[in-house]
């Protein structure tokens, strides 16, 4: 006995990936506003004011590109991949949990660490994604 279908779909065939794509993308679309919105504006505008939140917007763009690094390689993939299967569907979602944790990094970083070697603990964390 093999492995139980999807519902409407006969055994051994495998799904288009256009809708695993389009979820993906919304996840992501959500983790870099959740991201942004966590940026605090300084009460004043002064220079000095500007430098005491650097290290939070550097850690904001690391994580960003992070972000679009996983993006760019997961439409790498989607474009070689023949169809969204079971274990396709369940790594993917894998893959976006792990992501979904970034603004949380990003948030707790950009809160307490104020040195500036710290911020590449985001790309050391997920580089295992």
């Amino acid at each position: 006995m093999g492995r139980p279908a999807f519902i409407g779909q006969r055994q051994g065939a495998s799904l288009k990936t256009s809708r695993l794509e389009a979820f993906s993308d919304g996840v992501i679309a959500v983790i870099i506003t959740i991201m942004v919105l966590e940026l605090k504006v300084p009460r004043v505008g002064t220079p000095e004011a500007l430098l005491a939140v650097a290290p939070s917007l550097l850690i904001y763009g690391l994580s960003f590109a992070e972000v679009a690094i996983f993006w760019v390689n997961h439409h790498h993939l989607m474009e070689k991949a023949r169809g969204a299967s079971a274990a396709l569907l369940w790594s993917n979602n894998l893959l976006l949990f792990w992501m979904s944790l970034i603004p949380f990094v990003t948030g707790y970083l950009g809160e307490y660490c104020r040195c500036l070697c710290l911020p590449v603990l985001p790309i050391c964390c997920f580089r295992w994604c």
